[in-house]
């Protein structure tokens, strides 16, 4: 049963796969020849498809992309917005101190992924890759995401890790910021912040990531400064107006 729902899936990924700028719209004696499936597994699978809005099929029976895949699109255009919005500040936090500043976005199943990230000069630096998912209980980076869960996410999370506590989290929240310092990478030292959107969600983060002993020796202050500051200026952007309260 499951290889069958599998193949199922393959197939009505294959089919979805052959629209293309140049073709638009499939007959369904189109989309056979093209896949080699016959009519009948064909009618099935695009019958799925438009009951599920990834396929529309008009008055003269030829189908064209649904309002599910324009949903994903936009999806997807959102995040290169904010890559794009955010990459000028990464650049200047990142020259400002040499360290590597980077871009998260949260991810399912209370994890965190890196979507961009500006990398430090230095021979020895903390290297972050494009695509790095680690838990939101690890790093700086990941309380600030935990610090902005919903109430009970945060306190269903905190009941199993205990390295964090709901007061620290509290904290988190009030000063905008969190600071870990070699807590879960030895000798690396990371000030992370939120973005929020228009509606006062916490959608991303940025981070300001390096060796502890040269970051050490920067006035922490100004770090902390700088990657507020510079959360603060990306979240107006995307139409944020004042922290939230709880």
């Amino acid at each position: 049963m499951k290889e069958l729902s599998v193949r199922a899936l393959e197939r009505g990924l294959q089919i979805l796969s052959l629209f293309n700028p140049t073709q638009q719209i499939f007959s369904l004696t189109e989309i056979c020849d093209a896949t080699g499936l016959s009519d009948s597994t064909v009618s099935r699978l695009l019958m799925t498809l438009v009951a599920q809005g990834f396929l529309y099929k008009d008055s003269d029976k030829k189908y064209t992309l649904g309002f599910q895949i324009s949903k994903l699109m936009e999806l997807q255009n959102s995040r290169k917005d904010l890559r794009q919005i955010v990459y000028p500040f990464l650049e200047n936090m990142r020259d400002m101190f040499d360290e590597t500043a980077s871009l998260y976005i949260p991810a399912h199943n209370n994890m965190r992924v890196c979507i961009e990230s500006v990398q430090s000069w230095q021979a020895l630096r903390r290297t972050v890759e494009t695509g790095e998912i680690l838990p939101m209980t690890q790093g700086a980076i990941g309380y600030v995401f935990l610090a902005w869960q919903p109430y009970p996410i945060r306190q269903a999370i905190l009941a199993e890790y205990t390295e964090i506590s709901a007061e620290q989290l509290a904290t988190i929240r009030q000063e905008g910021l969190a600071i870990n310092d070699g807590i879960h990478e030895h000798g690396v030292l990371a000030v992370a912040a939120p973005i929020f959107n228009n509606h006062g969600q916490c959608i991303a983060g940025i981070a300001l990531s390096g060796p502890s002993g040269r970051m050490g020796r920067t006035a922490i202050t100004e770090l902390i400064q700088v990657v507020k500051s510079n959360s603060y200026a990306i979240s107006k952007l995307l139409g944020f107006k004042a922290y939230p309260v709880s």
